[in-house]
């Protein structure tokens, strides 16, 4: 009597650890990473004005970002490929721009940010 095989894969279902998914359902979940990844990129290079408002963006980027991290952390080379590139055209679409706020009564010596303003007016 043939054993049967542990792990089912059609042409309807890939398997994902113990359990088969649909493959709609996989690339799904690929492009949700991706999504996610670009977005973490997106508010990594945003600076809004005001502490409340920065305060809320600063919370969808660790919320992000954690998301990011769990989605990894499953070890699954689809999703880890998926948010590599995401975070790749994220940083390529938005670019690395630094978040600097400049708290009330900060000397105006602050070398790291009057360089960045510097370099950024030239």
């Amino acid at each position: 009597m043939p054993m049967p095989d542990p792990m089912p894969m059609g042409a309807e279902n890939s398997t994902m650890g113990d359990y088969t998914v649909n493959n709609w359902a996989y690339f799904g979940c690929l492009c949700a990473t991706f999504a996610i990844a670009i977005v973490t990129e997106k508010l990594s290079s945003a600076a809004p004005k005001g502490v409340p408002l920065a305060t809320v963006v600063y919370f969808f980027k660790l919320l992000a970002s954690y998301t990011l991290m769990l989605i990894v952390m499953t070890f699954n080379l689809g999703l880890l490929i998926a948010a590599i590139l995401g975070l790749s055209i994220g940083y390529f679409l938005f670019g690395f721009q630094p978040a600097i706020f400049r708290v009330l009564g900060q000397k105006e010596s602050n070398l790291l940010a009057n360089d960045w303003e510097t370099n950024q007016l030239r």
